[in-house]
């Protein structure tokens, strides 16, 4: 059964199965009454009805003026859409397409696209029951991004970022490699120094090592570059006056002495710089103890002193 407005009217069409058809007078239809229809509809009943062609005709409800709100005069405006009811004015968003925003007048639901303005490049989708993309992310192939995540793009040479909706590229920067023979690797942009050369020495990635020009220079070679760390300040303390300090050692010790940048075995006598043949000295356990020789006395008018010779002789 089919409702067709005109001019203020509603006919119904009886389907073709239907008993309820004219004769060919066009005498009145069958004592079938017209089917129940609201006040919205404007027909509220069908007290009389009479045949015109295989139509029933059914005469529109009189509506009085003083009606409160909500009833009469109300319902004819309001509409109903997707089983939802709607007052006059009532605007909503379509449940079947989010993109459609619908408006209740006088009855008639009207539908129009939601006109989306979305300033990216690359927008992310739609949050749930609505419409437009959204800049607080970024669609990339068909995966989300979020705001601030890195981007691969196959390049090792080309970093990106999303940043609110756009894809931003840019080149990386490769610093000078601080080696002779840097090495380059499929998935880097940027060639490695794995080596490093020191005191002209070659060292490898990782490699611990002693300076050979200070052994208190404890070094460490890392992508390239030399990193090396001072441990003298880390000696224990001496308990002699003059330790010594070999080569090739960072620390010094009471085993031997030294004076003067000269080291001197322990138990073995020195000469001190500067000192006479009559001072005598001795290195024992990183001190060195001296004493000076007494001169017996000579019987003779002229003694002869020699210079490498603490006494003067006859």
């Amino acid at each position: 059964m089919i409702l067709f407005p005109l001019h203020g009217i509603v006919l119904v069409t009886c389907p073709p199965d239907s008993k309820d058809t004219c004769d060919k007078d066009n005498r009145e239809c069958p004592s079938r009454p017209c089917p129940t229809q609201n006040c919205a509809e404007n027909v509220p009943g069908c007290p009389t009805h009479t045949c015109d062609t295989g139509k029933r005709e059914c005469p529109p409800q009189d509506c009085k003026e003083e009606n409160l709100p909500g009833y009469c005069t109300e319902q004819t405006r309001s509409c109903t859409h997707s089983g939802v009811n709607y007052n006059n004015g009532d605007s909503w968003r379509s449940v079947e397409s989010p993109c459609d925003i619908c408006q209740c007048l006088d009855g008639y639901v009207r539908c129009e696209r939601e006109q989306c303005y979305t300033p990216c490049r690359n927008p992310a989708a739609p949050p749930p029951n609505t419409c437009c993309p959204v800049c607080e992310g970024c669609d990339v192939n068909g995966h989300e991004v979020p705001n601030g995540a890195v981007i691969p793009v196959g390049d090792p040479c080309e970093e990106c970022r999303c940043e609110n909706g756009n894809m931003v590229c840019s080149y990386v920067y490769c610093p000078a490699p601080s080696c002779n023979n840097p090495v380059y690797h499929a998935d880097e942009c940027c060639p490695r120094c794995e080596q490093c050369e020191y005191e002209s020495k070659v060292y490898g990635n990782g490699e611990s090592f002693t300076s050979k020009s200070d052994p208190c220079l404890q070094c460490y070679c890392s992508a390239g570059e030399v990193f090396c760390r001072n441990m003298a300040a880390s000696c224990p303390t001496s308990h002699c006056t003059h330790p010594a300090r070999h080569r090739g050692e960072c620390c010094a010790t009471c085993n031997d002495c030294q004076y003067d940048q000269r080291v001197y075995a322990n138990g073995v006598m020195l000469r001190l710089p500067g000192s006479g043949p009559c001072l005598h000295c001795r290195c024992k356990g990183g001190n060195i103890t001296c004493h000076e020789k007494k001169c017996p006395p000579v019987h003779c008018s002229n003694p002869i002193t020699h210079p490498h010779l603490c006494c003067p002789s006859c």
